[in-house]
């Protein structure tokens, strides 16, 4: 899930970034009959890579990544939104 060209430019600054780019994500059924989506938090796995510029990319996809679980009602802002700058966090 992503973008190819995002994970394009990542892949210039360190080419083990393919690990995690473009998103995998699962969707699936489980045993209570329950739709879940399981995806890696962005920031968190790029982050790994001690890279100041993957790293802001892996928080700028966290917001992404939120604003599409939002729109969708899932309300994933507070989780995904604990990796943002403070400076950009709603109150």
């Amino acid at each position: 899930m992503g973008s190819y060209a995002i994970a394009d430019r990542i892949y210039r600054q360190d080419p083990a970034v393919m690990l995690y780019a473009p998103l995998r994500t699962l969707t699936y059924i489980d045993s209570g009959d329950r739709t879940r989506f399981a995806v890696d938090q962005p920031s968190t796995v790029l982050a790994s890579f001690a890279d100041p510029a993957i790293a802001e990319l892996g928080a700028r996809l966290d917001r992404q990544l939120a604003d599409l679980l939002d729109a969708l009602g899932v309300g994933a802002s507070r989780v995904l939104g604990a990796a943002e700058p403070a400076d950009r966090r709603s109150g």
